[in-house]
């Protein structure tokens, strides 16, 4: 069995836990950009005037 050393798991967190919850917040705050601009452009498609696109049978 072995025993860590709270050192090691200190060092361990301040290595990967810090990366890992700038990850999660920079993800969470481009994931609120997206739905924001993905509203707009649904926004836009529905208020643009239809173009009616006739198709030529050649």
């Amino acid at each position: 069995m072995h025993i860590i050393d709270s050192n090691a798991v200190v060092e361990l967190l301040a290595n990967v836990g810090f990366p890992i919850i700038v990850t999660f917040y920079l993800l969470l705050r481009i994931e609120q950009r997206i739905e924001h601009l993905r509203r707009d452009v649904t926004r836009l498609a529905c208020s643009s005037p239809k173009k009616e696109e006739t198709m030529h049978d050649d």
